[in-house]
């Protein structure tokens, strides 16, 4: 049994940095509850003035649930 969830958060028309603002708040509550992990996934960290990114890669998230 595969013990990780993938959340991807996204925002219909916003910008890269208000999703990654947005998905660094959701990992910090996820990261209350009684998971083992919660990372972003590769290509999630948005360079500063970035504009041309791929959204949906910036709003993703592994967790790692306990056993």
């Amino acid at each position: 049994m595969d013990n990780t969830l993938h959340i991807l958060l996204a925002e219909e028309d916003a910008e890269a940095e208000h999703v990654a603002e947005l998905t660094a708040c959701l990992r910090e509550e996820l990261l209350d509850l009684d998971v083992d992990d919660v990372t972003t996934l590769p290509g999630g960290e948005v360079p500063p003035g970035a504009r041309a990114l791929d959204v949906t890669q910036i709003g993703a998230l592994l967790v790692t649930l306990g056993s």
